[in-house]
């Protein structure tokens, strides 16, 4: 399985942590289900409704059969937010990507259908054999960099060739009207794009990396109470939690035969709680080491009933 940020992180998951009582619901939304709602501006927060509004309406008219729209989309989203509050810009990004992740979705779909289409994007993904020159036609250049230039990717994840999105480089053009609140968020999307966090139901990074960008994203719902996609965010940090805590199918926290604790994941745990003992995620861990010290680093029922009584634990512990 792979995760993809998008909006947040679109996030999308296809896999979940592991849980022998009861299977825990992805914490992010599944592939191809619409996008999520954005929360409803408000004078409060100091958004202009009206001109978010007015963005969201000119948004839904453009097509994502093609790349194009993400351009139009730019353009007037640099002039419409121009002189507003950040608080506005940060909420027109909200049907901004939900534009991104439609693209995403109708590329994909036409890509499923198209078999020749498959077998030329395949031809990026290849690597050329040592003094091997590929033939890569001057057309299909032209559609990788046109992709490129909106942040959608060619992969192939678990042997399927598909395109994923970034939205950090859509979004990239339009951050000097954005608050630090949405300029830190777009880099950590574009952290995560960048690199694969699973893939066929396994970690790809070590969990105490895995731990750091827990924190990264738990501070950003802590410093940014105003962020358009907490949300979203939140369910990065939840989820992210129970693959630290329970472990994933194909990178599990426990060994399979003795049920012992893993090295790793017990690095990730000392890491929190050493390093970042303020935060929510920090003091889970300690509260979890702890426990599972006084249970010789073994999957007992005390450490089940842990489990399932924090994992839902909310993401800033408010």
């Amino acid at each position: 399985m792979r995760i993809h940020f998008l909006p947040l992180l679109g996030l999308v998951l296809a896999c979940s942590p592991q849980q022998p009582a009861e299977k825990p619901t992805p914490a992010t939304r599944p592939a191809n289900s619409p996008a999520p709602t954005a929360p409803a501006p408000t004078a409060a927060s100091g958004t202009d409704a009206n001109l978010v509004a007015a963005y969201q309406q000119y948004v839904n008219t453009l097509p994502v059969a093609s790349t194009a729209s993400l351009g139009q989309a730019q353009r007037r989203f640099l002039t419409h937010f121009r002189g507003a509050s950040p608080a506005s810009a940060d909420a027109g990004l909200v049907p901004l990507l939900a534009l991104h992740e439609r693209v995403v979705e109708q590329l994909n779909q036409q890509l499923e259908k198209n078999e020749k289409l498959q077998r030329e994007y395949e031809a990026l993904l290849e690597l050329p054999e040592q003094g091997q020159v590929r033939n890569i036609s001057p057309a299909l250049q032209a559609r990788q960099a046109e992709l490129s230039r909106y942040g959608l990717l060619v992969r192939q994840p678990e042997g399927m060739t598909t395109i994923e999105g970034n939205f950090a480089v859509v979004a990239r053009p339009l951050t000097q009207l954005l608050s630090a609140g949405a300029r830190t968020y777009l880099q950590l999307v574009d952290e995560e794009a960048r690199q694969v966090v699973f893939s066929d139901a396994a970690l790809l990074i070590p969990p105490q990396e895995l731990a750091r960008r827990t924190v990264q994203w738990e501070k950003l719902l802590s410093n940014y109470p105003a962020l358009p996609f907490r949300e979203q965010v939140g369910n990065v940090v939840q989820f992210y939690r129970e693959v630290l805590f329970a472990g994933i199918d194909n990178t599990p926290a426990f060994t399979y035969d003795t049920e012992t604790l893993e090295p790793a994941f017990q690095q990730a745990y000392v890491y929190l709680s050493t390093q970042h003992p303020a935060t929510t995620t920090g003091q889970l861990a300690t509260e979890y080491w702890d426990l599972l010290q006084a249970n010789h680093l073994r999957r007992t029922p005390a450490v089940e009933t842990w489990l399932r009584q924090k994992r839902r634990l909310p993401p800033t512990g408010e």
